[in-house]
Protein backbone atom coordinates (compact mmCIF):
# COMPACT_ATOMS: atom_id res chain seq x y z
CA UNK A 1 0.00 0.00 0.00
CA UNK A 2 1.50 3.72 -1.16
CA UNK A 3 2.77 4.99 2.09
CA UNK A 4 0.68 7.94 0.83
CA UNK A 5 -2.55 6.41 2.07
CA UNK A 6 -1.46 5.68 5.69
CA UNK A 7 -2.05 10.01 6.38
CA UNK A 8 -6.09 10.25 7.33
CA UNK A 9 -6.17 13.23 4.92
CA UNK A 10 -4.71 12.12 1.90
CA UNK A 11 -8.75 12.32 0.05
CA UNK A 12 -7.39 11.19 -2.95
CA UNK A 13 -4.91 13.26 -4.15
CA UNK A 14 -3.27 12.74 -7.39
CA UNK A 15 0.40 13.92 -6.43
CA UNK A 16 2.41 14.47 -3.39
CA UNK A 17 5.94 14.85 -3.94
CA UNK A 18 8.70 15.53 -1.24
CA UNK A 19 11.96 17.15 -1.86
CA UNK A 20 15.41 17.29 0.07
CA UNK A 21 18.13 20.15 -0.93
CA UNK A 22 20.96 19.31 1.00
CA UNK A 23 22.87 22.68 0.79
CA UNK A 24 20.03 24.26 2.41
CA UNK A 25 19.77 21.15 4.58
CA UNK A 26 15.33 21.61 4.19
CA UNK A 27 12.61 19.60 3.07
CA UNK A 28 9.43 20.75 1.07
CA UNK A 29 6.32 18.84 0.05
CA UNK A 30 3.96 19.71 -3.14
CA UNK A 31 0.58 18.39 -3.05
CA UNK A 32 -1.39 18.27 -5.71
CA UNK A 33 -5.19 17.51 -4.87
CA UNK A 34 -6.74 17.77 -7.87
CA UNK A 35 -6.04 18.73 -11.79
CA UNK A 36 -8.93 20.69 -13.44
CA UNK A 37 -8.03 21.50 -16.76
CA UNK A 38 -4.90 20.24 -16.30
CA UNK A 39 -3.94 23.08 -14.08
CA UNK A 40 -3.68 23.53 -10.15
CA UNK A 41 -3.16 26.78 -7.86
CA UNK A 42 -2.13 26.86 -4.32
CA UNK A 43 0.43 28.71 -1.76
CA UNK A 44 3.65 28.00 -0.60
CA UNK A 45 4.07 28.03 3.07
CA UNK A 46 6.86 28.23 4.88
CA UNK A 47 6.62 27.07 8.55
CA UNK A 48 8.94 25.36 10.90
CA UNK A 49 6.98 22.38 11.54
CA UNK A 50 7.76 20.03 14.73
CA UNK A 51 7.49 16.87 12.22
CA UNK A 52 7.59 15.67 8.62
CA UNK A 53 4.00 14.10 9.65
CA UNK A 54 2.72 17.40 10.71
CA UNK A 55 3.58 19.19 7.33
CA UNK A 56 2.66 16.40 5.36
CA UNK A 57 -1.14 16.54 7.41
CA UNK A 58 -0.69 20.28 6.58
CA UNK A 59 -0.47 20.41 2.99
CA UNK A 60 -2.89 17.35 2.20
CA UNK A 61 -5.69 19.62 3.91
CA UNK A 62 -4.56 22.52 2.86
CA UNK A 63 -4.22 21.42 -0.86
CA UNK A 64 -7.94 19.67 -0.62
CA UNK A 65 -9.10 22.88 0.58
CA UNK A 66 -8.00 24.82 -2.55
CA UNK A 67 -9.72 22.35 -4.68
CA UNK A 68 -12.95 23.22 -2.81
CA UNK A 69 -12.32 27.06 -3.12
CA UNK A 70 -11.62 26.84 -6.78
CA UNK A 71 -14.38 24.69 -7.26
CA UNK A 72 -17.16 26.22 -5.05
CA UNK A 73 -15.72 29.46 -6.93
CA UNK A 74 -16.32 28.59 -10.32
CA UNK A 75 -13.10 28.81 -11.17
CA UNK A 76 -11.62 26.17 -14.07
CA UNK A 77 -8.47 25.43 -11.93
CA UNK A 78 -8.05 22.72 -9.48
CA UNK A 79 -6.27 22.90 -6.12
CA UNK A 80 -2.70 22.36 -5.03
CA UNK A 81 -0.18 23.51 -1.94
CA UNK A 82 3.43 23.57 -1.41
CA UNK A 83 5.26 23.80 1.92
CA UNK A 84 8.58 24.26 3.30
CA UNK A 85 9.43 22.69 6.75
CA UNK A 86 11.84 26.22 7.44
CA UNK A 87 11.60 29.34 9.93
CA UNK A 88 10.21 31.93 8.12
CA UNK A 89 12.19 34.50 10.19
CA UNK A 90 16.02 33.27 9.71
CA UNK A 91 16.14 30.35 7.04
CA UNK A 92 15.43 32.79 3.73
CA UNK A 93 17.96 33.25 1.59
CA UNK A 94 19.04 33.25 -2.62
CA UNK A 95 19.84 29.18 -2.11
CA UNK A 96 16.36 28.72 -0.25
CA UNK A 97 14.41 30.60 -2.88
CA UNK A 98 16.36 28.76 -5.76
CA UNK A 99 15.08 25.24 -4.14
CA UNK A 100 11.72 26.22 -3.63
CA UNK A 101 11.07 27.42 -7.74
CA UNK A 102 13.29 23.95 -8.46
CA UNK A 103 10.49 22.10 -6.46
CA UNK A 104 7.82 23.83 -8.31
CA UNK A 105 9.57 23.61 -11.51
CA UNK A 106 9.78 19.89 -11.10
CA UNK A 107 5.87 19.95 -11.44
CA UNK A 108 6.08 20.96 -14.95
CA UNK A 109 3.68 24.00 -15.03
CA UNK A 110 1.08 21.56 -13.20
CA UNK A 111 1.14 23.76 -10.27
CA UNK A 112 1.05 27.25 -10.09
CA UNK A 113 2.13 29.07 -6.76
CA UNK A 114 1.59 32.07 -4.98
CA UNK A 115 2.12 33.89 -1.53
CA UNK A 116 0.96 31.96 1.96
CA UNK A 117 2.14 31.92 5.31
CA UNK A 118 5.91 32.63 5.73
CA UNK A 119 6.03 33.46 2.27
CA UNK A 120 5.19 36.87 1.72
CA UNK A 121 5.17 39.32 -1.87
CA UNK A 122 9.18 40.40 -1.42
CA UNK A 123 9.89 36.17 -1.43
CA UNK A 124 7.30 35.73 -4.24
CA UNK A 125 9.75 38.22 -5.98
CA UNK A 126 13.09 36.78 -5.25
CA UNK A 127 11.28 33.18 -6.17
CA UNK A 128 10.15 34.33 -9.78
CA UNK A 129 14.02 35.02 -10.91
CA UNK A 130 13.44 31.11 -11.32
CA UNK A 131 10.00 30.15 -11.88
CA UNK A 132 7.62 31.69 -14.29
CA UNK A 133 5.12 29.31 -12.52
CA UNK A 134 4.22 31.79 -9.67
CA UNK A 135 1.59 34.39 -9.36
CA UNK A 136 0.38 37.19 -7.35
CA UNK A 137 2.75 40.13 -8.64
CA UNK A 138 0.41 42.18 -9.71
CA UNK A 139 -0.29 45.03 -6.98
CA UNK A 140 -3.09 47.52 -8.54
CA UNK A 141 -2.67 49.08 -4.65
CA UNK A 142 -4.14 52.56 -6.00
CA UNK A 143 -7.15 50.86 -7.51
CA UNK A 144 -8.25 49.59 -3.43
CA UNK A 145 -11.53 50.75 -2.82
CA UNK A 146 -10.11 51.81 0.34
CA UNK A 147 -6.82 53.82 -0.33
CA UNK A 148 -5.49 54.07 3.05
CA UNK A 149 -4.60 50.78 3.03
CA UNK A 150 -2.31 51.36 0.85
CA UNK A 151 1.14 50.88 3.36
CA UNK A 152 0.02 46.83 3.10
CA UNK A 153 2.23 45.98 -0.27
CA UNK A 154 0.17 42.60 -0.43
CA UNK A 155 -2.61 42.87 -2.81
CA UNK A 156 -3.33 39.57 -2.73
CA UNK A 157 -4.08 39.24 0.83
CA UNK A 158 -5.87 42.58 0.69
CA UNK A 159 -7.98 40.60 -1.96
CA UNK A 160 -8.62 37.73 0.90
CA UNK A 161 -8.99 40.33 3.55
CA UNK A 162 -12.05 42.75 1.39
CA UNK A 163 -13.78 39.23 0.50
CA UNK A 164 -13.75 37.98 4.32
CA UNK A 165 -14.91 41.54 5.26
CA UNK A 166 -17.92 41.67 2.85
CA UNK A 167 -18.40 37.72 3.86
CA UNK A 168 -19.06 39.06 7.18
CA UNK A 169 -21.12 41.89 6.44
CA UNK A 170 -24.18 38.90 5.15
CA UNK A 171 -23.63 36.99 8.11
CA UNK A 172 -24.37 39.94 10.33
CA UNK A 173 -27.09 40.37 7.93
CA UNK A 174 -28.42 36.90 8.73
CA UNK A 175 -28.19 36.65 12.18
CA UNK A 176 -28.19 40.66 12.99
CA UNK A 177 -30.90 41.35 10.08
CA UNK A 178 -28.49 44.50 9.29
CA UNK A 179 -25.01 44.54 7.75
CA UNK A 180 -23.61 47.18 9.83
CA UNK A 181 -20.82 46.43 12.27
CA UNK A 182 -21.77 49.56 14.10
CA UNK A 183 -22.23 48.67 17.18
CA UNK A 184 -20.88 45.28 17.13
CA UNK A 185 -18.07 43.10 19.15
CA UNK A 186 -15.37 40.77 16.98
CA UNK A 187 -12.67 39.00 18.18
CA UNK A 188 -9.77 39.03 15.75
CA UNK A 189 -7.31 35.98 16.17
CA UNK A 190 -3.94 36.28 14.07
CA UNK A 191 -3.04 39.93 13.05
CA UNK A 192 -1.11 38.64 10.00
CA UNK A 193 -1.23 39.55 6.12
CA UNK A 194 -5.01 38.56 5.99
CA UNK A 195 -5.79 39.35 9.71
CA UNK A 196 -4.36 42.93 9.96
CA UNK A 197 -6.24 44.21 7.00
CA UNK A 198 -9.90 42.77 7.99
CA UNK A 199 -9.24 44.11 11.75
CA UNK A 200 -8.82 47.51 9.93
CA UNK A 201 -11.74 47.59 7.88
CA UNK A 202 -13.97 46.49 10.58
CA UNK A 203 -12.64 49.45 13.06
CA UNK A 204 -13.29 51.67 9.64
CA UNK A 205 -16.85 51.05 9.39
CA UNK A 206 -17.70 51.24 13.24
CA UNK A 207 -17.01 47.68 15.16
CA UNK A 208 -15.44 46.98 18.52
CA UNK A 209 -12.27 45.26 17.99
CA UNK A 210 -10.55 42.13 20.37
CA UNK A 211 -7.53 41.06 18.93
CA UNK A 212 -4.75 38.52 20.05
CA UNK A 213 -1.54 37.58 18.31
CA UNK A 214 1.40 35.61 19.09
CA UNK A 215 3.57 38.64 18.10
CA UNK A 216 3.08 41.52 20.36
CA UNK A 217 4.07 44.02 17.86
CA UNK A 218 1.51 43.23 15.98
CA UNK A 219 -1.08 43.71 18.52
CA UNK A 220 0.89 46.86 19.74
CA UNK A 221 0.66 48.49 16.82
CA UNK A 222 -3.31 47.82 16.20
CA UNK A 223 -3.69 48.87 19.34
CA UNK A 224 -2.27 52.43 18.44
CA UNK A 225 -3.88 52.49 14.66
CA UNK A 226 -7.27 51.28 16.67
CA UNK A 227 -7.31 52.87 20.17
CA UNK A 228 -9.92 52.59 22.33
CA UNK A 229 -12.37 50.77 20.45
CA UNK A 230 -9.63 47.92 20.43
CA UNK A 231 -9.03 45.51 23.54
CA UNK A 232 -6.03 43.13 23.60
CA UNK A 233 -5.60 39.74 25.26
CA UNK A 234 -4.29 36.54 24.71
CA UNK A 235 -4.29 33.81 22.25
CA UNK A 236 -5.87 31.50 25.10
CA UNK A 237 -8.01 34.40 25.77
CA UNK A 238 -9.82 35.25 22.42
CA UNK A 239 -11.41 31.68 21.82
CA UNK A 240 -13.37 32.55 24.99
CA UNK A 241 -14.47 35.88 24.19
CA UNK A 242 -17.78 37.89 24.18
CA UNK A 243 -18.21 39.07 21.23
CA UNK A 244 -20.86 38.90 18.10
CA UNK A 245 -17.92 37.80 15.60
CA UNK A 246 -15.45 35.63 16.01
CA UNK A 247 -12.79 36.06 13.13
CA UNK A 248 -10.19 33.03 12.95
CA UNK A 249 -7.14 34.37 10.83
CA UNK A 250 -4.19 32.18 12.08
CA UNK A 251 -3.05 28.78 10.62
CA UNK A 252 -6.73 27.25 11.17
CA UNK A 253 -7.22 24.09 12.79
CA UNK A 254 -9.18 25.68 15.65
CA UNK A 255 -11.69 23.47 18.24
CA UNK A 256 -13.81 26.20 19.96
CA UNK A 257 -15.26 24.74 22.78
CA UNK A 258 -16.25 27.86 24.51
CA UNK A 259 -18.03 29.78 22.00
CA UNK A 260 -19.77 32.45 22.90
CA UNK A 261 -20.54 34.51 19.62
CA UNK A 262 -22.85 34.31 17.31
CA UNK A 263 -20.79 34.11 13.91
CA UNK A 264 -17.57 32.67 13.06
CA UNK A 265 -16.24 33.90 10.24
CA UNK A 266 -12.66 34.02 9.15
CA UNK A 267 -9.13 34.01 6.65
CA UNK A 268 -7.89 30.81 8.24
CA UNK A 269 -8.05 27.96 5.70
CA UNK A 270 -9.45 24.54 6.97
CA UNK A 271 -10.32 27.02 10.21
CA UNK A 272 -12.60 23.99 12.28
CA UNK A 273 -10.13 21.16 12.86
CA UNK A 274 -13.53 18.82 11.91
CA UNK A 275 -16.37 18.52 10.68
CA UNK A 276 -17.71 17.69 14.15
CA UNK A 277 -16.78 20.83 15.44
CA UNK A 278 -18.85 22.43 12.77
CA UNK A 279 -21.54 20.64 13.71
CA UNK A 280 -20.79 21.53 17.45
CA UNK A 281 -21.41 25.03 16.27
CA UNK A 282 -24.60 24.69 14.55
CA UNK A 283 -25.86 22.93 17.40
CA UNK A 284 -24.89 26.28 19.63
CA UNK A 285 -26.90 28.15 17.02
CA UNK A 286 -23.93 29.44 15.81
CA UNK A 287 -23.19 30.55 12.12
CA UNK A 288 -19.97 29.72 10.26
CA UNK A 289 -18.49 30.64 7.10
CA UNK A 290 -17.15 27.99 5.68
CA UNK A 291 -13.44 29.12 5.00
CA UNK A 292 -13.02 28.16 1.44
CA UNK A 293 -16.21 30.22 0.18
CA UNK A 294 -15.32 33.47 2.46
CA UNK A 295 -11.86 33.34 1.65
CA UNK A 296 -11.32 32.71 -2.11
CA UNK A 297 -10.64 36.62 -2.76
CA UNK A 298 -6.93 36.04 -2.72
CA UNK A 299 -7.14 32.98 -5.10
CA UNK A 300 -9.68 34.69 -7.15
CA UNK A 301 -7.12 37.63 -7.44
CA UNK A 302 -3.96 35.14 -8.36
CA UNK A 303 -6.75 33.29 -11.12
CA UNK A 304 -7.38 36.72 -12.76
CA UNK A 305 -3.86 37.46 -12.76
CA UNK A 306 -2.36 34.47 -14.23
CA UNK A 307 -4.88 32.40 -15.79
CA UNK A 308 -7.75 34.68 -17.30
CA UNK A 309 -5.67 35.27 -20.39
CA UNK A 310 -4.85 38.88 -18.59
CA UNK A 311 -5.37 40.61 -15.43
CA UNK A 312 -8.74 42.96 -15.00
CA UNK A 313 -8.99 44.52 -11.12
CA UNK A 314 -12.26 46.33 -11.77
CA UNK A 315 -13.16 42.36 -12.55
CA UNK A 316 -12.21 41.01 -9.75
CA UNK A 317 -13.14 43.73 -7.55
CA UNK A 318 -16.93 42.34 -9.11
CA UNK A 319 -16.25 38.87 -8.17
CA UNK A 320 -15.33 39.90 -4.46
CA UNK A 321 -18.39 42.27 -4.19
CA UNK A 322 -20.59 40.32 -5.50
CA UNK A 323 -19.99 36.50 -6.00
CA UNK A 324 -18.33 36.01 -2.68
CA UNK A 325 -21.48 37.35 -1.03
CA UNK A 326 -23.99 35.69 -3.52
CA UNK A 327 -22.07 32.49 -2.69
CA UNK A 328 -22.47 32.71 1.36
CA UNK A 329 -26.00 33.58 0.85
CA UNK A 330 -26.46 30.28 -1.49
CA UNK A 331 -25.08 28.34 0.92
CA UNK A 332 -26.92 29.81 3.98
CA UNK A 333 -30.18 29.75 2.17
CA UNK A 334 -29.79 25.87 1.55
CA UNK A 335 -28.94 25.33 5.07
CA UNK A 336 -31.33 26.86 6.99
CA UNK A 337 -34.07 25.05 4.28
CA UNK A 338 -32.56 21.67 5.21
CA UNK A 339 -31.82 22.49 8.49
CA UNK A 340 -28.06 21.63 8.39
CA UNK A 341 -25.14 22.94 9.30
CA UNK A 342 -23.90 25.29 6.48
CA UNK A 343 -20.25 23.72 6.48
CA UNK A 344 -22.38 20.48 5.48
CA UNK A 345 -24.58 21.76 3.08
CA UNK A 346 -21.10 23.54 1.48
CA UNK A 347 -19.64 20.14 1.37
CA UNK A 348 -22.81 18.42 -0.66
CA UNK A 349 -22.75 21.17 -2.85
CA UNK A 350 -18.95 21.27 -3.42
CA UNK A 351 -19.26 17.08 -4.44
CA UNK A 352 -21.67 17.70 -6.60
CA UNK A 353 -20.24 20.46 -8.55
CA UNK A 354 -16.70 18.16 -8.47
CA UNK A 355 -18.41 14.97 -9.69
CA UNK A 356 -19.50 17.45 -12.74
CA UNK A 357 -16.61 18.23 -13.50
CA UNK A 358 -15.09 14.77 -13.62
Amino acid sequence: MPYAYLNPEFDGHELEAVFFNKKVNKSAIIAIHRKIQGRTIGGFRIYPYPTFHAARTDVLRLSAGMTRKAVMANLPVGGAKGVLIANPDCDKNEALYQFIAECINALGGQYVTAEDAGFHYPDAFEVAKYTRHIAGLANNIDEMPFPDLSNISDLTSQMTALGVFEGIRVCLRRVFGCNSCEGRSFAVQGLGKTGYPIARFIHQAGGRLVIADIDQEKTKRASAEFGGSCSVVSIEEIFASHVDVFVPCSLGGITIAEAQYRIVAGSANNALLSMEDGDALHQKGILYAPDYIINSGGLRKVYFETLNGGYNHGALLHTIFEEIPKALETIFDHSEKKNLPAHRTAEKIYQEKLAALN
